[in-house]
């Protein structure tokens, strides 16, 4: 990603609507370049609405503008889902290939090279049904990795996965993180294990902002410090 801009996020008065009626926002936030921001909040705050939302899948109101971007329509953002995303009757090669190629030109070397460096190099010719939970996460990470993300967005893609695994997957997103520069928000119901890798913490409360700051400023109350013992 030499030469691709850090890209930052400003929302002001955002406002989501979804479904029977709930209301995410009006909410204003700040998403420094480059940061590593944790989305939490109980069941039904809000959480992947935000994200669906960011990245243009659902409609919102009020404001929401790229920082460092050179153009406010050409920014990449990508979003891993919690589950699903993928096209089951594809193989793994050609699910990346199809992603791949609606951002470039479809280069098989570099898809193998990912998948091995990721360790699921074996999964290229199997058809998602035939992965197990945690090559899965490892192949949505893959594609959206493939895209070049200026923003990447994952609602709680760890879910499931055993403790091993789910650091191992973490430590993965970190380490291309470091090297490719996106901005990374991440929904999760368990933040212990990235906790000491966060910028921020975003909390939500039934589709309000509830808190947005570094963790070690979130009010020592039983209430707030509970979102992070989740």
């Amino acid at each position: 990603m030499t030469g691709i801009p850090t890209i930052g996020l400003h929302l002001q008065q955002f406002e989501v609507r979804g479904r029977s009626d709930f209301q995410l926002g009006p909410l204003t936030a700040e998403i420094v370049p480059g940061s590593f921001v944790g989305v939490l909040g109980a069941a039904q705050s809000g959480k992947s609405l935000l994200l669906a939302s960011l990245c243009g899948l659902v409609a919102h109101k009020g404001k929401k503008e790229f920082s460092n971007a050179q153009s406010q329509d050409g920014v990449n953002i990508q979003l891993i889902f919690q589950e699903g995303g993928l096209l089951e009757e594809q193989t793994v090669q050609a699910n990346l290939s199809l992603a791949q190629g609606a951002f470039g030109a479809v280069d098989l070397q570099i898809q193998n090279a990912l998948l091995s460096r990721l360790g699921i190099e074996q999964a290229n010719s199997l058809l998602p049904r035939e992965l197990s939970g945690g090559m899965r996460k490892r192949v949505l990470l893959a594609r959206a990795l493939l895209c070049e993300p200026q923003i990447l967005l994952i609602d709680n893609v760890a879910a499931g996965l055993d403790p091993n695994n789910a650091q191992k997957l973490l430590e993965l997103v970190l380490e291309f993180k470091r090297e490719q520069g996106f901005t990374l928000l991440w929904v999760t119901h368990e933040p212990g294990p990235m906790l000491s890798h966060l910028d921020q913490v975003m909390i939500l409360q039934e589709g309000q902002l509830l808190f947005m700051g570094h963790q070690d400023t979130l009010p020592e109350t039983e209430h707030f410090q509970s979102y992070l013992q989740v």
